[in-house]
């Protein structure tokens, strides 16, 4: 008979493998599939252990084969999920009571599977639908009830009838297409979509451990509630217990029956009405206890919705996009400002068969999550200097994946179907488009205000914006004067451009401007800008150089690096440094980067 057994054990492990082989073998799938051939070998061998010992032994086994799937997404979120359902699901079990079991049960596995992956989900993706839970609760038995088992009978009749098979998997697919379409219709609700910044080790098991202890005192609290107002005991005559002197002269029941003290008696009574009645002190401490737990999760959430707390400082960002520009502005008065958003820039016509299929975007893959990682919810603004696609490409993916208020470029306009694309998209998106122009101020908070210096004004007074092929003349420069600091961006504006507004600083009367504290190299450092009349008119502290590690420009050229070492100015390169950023504070501006210059030798 154990021979029996265990020969159907090992038939039904072999099935198991099968079906984690054909499913794709994805670390989830094979984390099912090992829990499944350990529990069913266990059962048969009269061995089983509870499912926290199985989960962990499928762990270890797949680590040992593999150690990088402790990295995998997949593998953390199978494992952690699975593991929250085990320890969640009963402590939030009476919570569903007054449902019908096999609702209680969908909404409480469906409940505490979206609050037990969500740190993780925050974590690597930085975005949670608020519609998700919904979305869940729908389209998983949809799935799990209607289209595989729809794919499995096409597989079963596919084997004598193939043309019921055919039929059976178009409306396989059809549904499995619609399940699609409902996901992407639900993204499309942007103002449900909340962007997190990733949150800490330490913000992590502070949520369990107070979702732990919220939906533990939930639980006792309702179980006290629950318990029965009365005991059988108390409603039976207790012939044993009688006071001294008290005799029933009963028959049959006279001299045989002992008198029990009076101390005993009542303590007899004591310890049934505490077992009987629910306790006024344990159904308070149990609500004080959920209390806290809430109060405490509801803080927690706060401060990791709102993880960017600079207490009155500035903040700016030299990211490192390669060879282009981006710059991160963030106002002591918490207003974030975008400066050019990097690109992919394209070298011409290439053979089909050397197109990739899923090219790498600056925007999509660099930009937009560095945003959201840092917990960003909104742009307030977005400048774009000019329209060059190392400068204006990556903004493509930051107006469809986050709300911007307003977009300000140069007024000029290129015939490239990315810059149309961009300036459709923004159109369709409601941001407000302003062109601006030298004499312009943008004042987004009392310690922050943007003096635009270039593009000068249309001389005929025209308002029609007009194309022009090579911008970057037409860069958008501004200077940024920040907590009592001066900040000067540059764009990619050429040599003439800066003897234009050298020249009209002169004729208002100014010989020489304010010393700025930093500097953003005009152009990556090309040889077309920073000259020394320019270096020495502004006298910069420091200078930011954006460009690409060993880019195909040779930037930056040798002859500015030496005219900005001789205008004793300290040079910060992003293909040497990586990231530099900024904390500007109102005494003292605290400056690090990412990288060691060691680190790129």
């Amino acid at each position: 008979m154990e021979t029996v057994l265990m020969w159907r054990g090992f038939s039904e492990v072999k099935l198991s493998l099968i079906l984690v082989t054909y499913t794709g073998a994805g670390p989830s799938v094979v984390r099912a599939g090992i829990m499944s051939m350990i529990a069913l070998l266990a059962a048969r061998l009269g061995i089983l252990k509870d499912g926290m010992n199985i989960l962990a032994a499928a762990a270890l086994m797949m680590l040992v084969w593999n150690p990088y799937l402790l990295l995998s997404v997949s593998f953390q979120l199978s494992f952690l999920v699975t593991a929250g359902l085990m320890v969640y699901t009963p402590l939030a079990a009476p919570l569903f009571r007054h449902l019908p079991p096999w609702l209680a049960g969908a909404l409480s596995v469906t409940f505490i599977a979206q609050l037990v992956s969500f740190p993780l989900t925050i974590y690597y993706f930085n975005q949670f639908s608020l519609l998700s839970f919904a979305a869940n609760l729908l389209l998983v038995p949809f799935i799990t009830f209607l289209v595989l088992p729809l794919g499995t009978l096409a597989l079963i009749i596919g084997r004598f009838w193939n043309t019921a098979a055919l039929l059976t998997v178009q409306l396989a697919e059809l549904l499995n297409n619609a399940t699609f379409a409902a996901v992407e219709w639900v993204n499309g609700f942007t103002a449900g979509v909340l962007i997190w910044a990733s949150p800490s080790l330490l913000w992590i098991c502070l949520y369990y451990g107070l979702l732990y202890g919220l939906l533990y005192a939930l639980k006792r609290r309702t179980e006290i509630t629950l318990a029965p107002q009365y005991m059988e005991d108390e409603t039976r005559p207790l012939t044993e217990l009688e006071l001294p002197g008290n005799s029933r002269g009963k028959a049959g029941n006279t001299s045989s029956n002992k008198a029990v003290p009076a101390a005993a008696w009542n303590s007899r009574r004591a310890a049934l009405a505490f077992q009987a009645f629910p306790q006024p002190d344990a159904t308070r401490w149990g609500s004080l206890a959920a209390v806290l737990c809430a109060a405490g999760l509801t803080l927690l959430l706060y401060r990791g919705y709102n993880a960017e707390d600079l207490n009155g400082a500035g903040a700016i960002s030299y990211l490192d996009v390669g060879q282009g520009d981006s710059i991160l502005i963030t106002t002591p008065g918490g207003a974030h400002i975008l400066v050019d958003g990097g690109g992919t820039v394209s070298f011409g016509k290439k053979e089909a068969w050397r197109i990739r299929r899923s090219p790498f975007e600056v925007g999509a893959k660099t930009l937009l999550p560095l945003l959201k990682q840092r917990g960003i919810h909104r742009l307030d603004a977005v400048i774009l200097t000019h329209g060059d696609q190392d400068h204006a490409g990556g903004l493509q993916a930051v107006l469809e994946g986050m709300p911007v208020s307003a977009l300000m470029f140069n007024g000029m306009l290129a015939d490239t179907e990315p810059y149309t694309k961009l300036m459709t998209t923004a159109l369709a998106a409601g941001v407000r488009l302003y062109p601006v122009q030298q004499g312009m101020v943008l004042a987004p908070g009392e310690a922050a205000q943007l003096h635009f210096l270039w593009p000068e004004p249309p001389a005929d007074g025209q308002t029609l914006l007009k194309e022009v092929e090579d911008q970057n003349h037409e860069s958008v420069v501004f200077r940024m004067e920040m907590n009592g600091r001066s900040f000067l961006f540059t764009g990619d504006m050429d040599q003439a451009a800066e003897e234009a507004i050298l020249q009209s600083a002169q004729q208002a009367g100014i010989q020489a401007g304010k010393p700025i504290d930093i500097l953003k190299v005009a152009h990556h450092g090309s040889k077309t800008a920073t000259s020394a009349d320019w270096l020495t008119f502004w006298h910069p502290a420091a200078a930011v150089i954006s460009a690409g590690v060993n880019n195909l420009y040779g930037h930056p050229n040798g002859d500015v690096l030496a005219r900005l070492e001789d205008a004793n100015t300290e040079v910060y390169r992003t293909d040497q440094h990586g990231e530099v950023q900024l904390r500007v504070g109102k005494k003292a501006i605290i400056m690090r980067h990412k990288l060691n210059m060691k680190d790129t030798e």
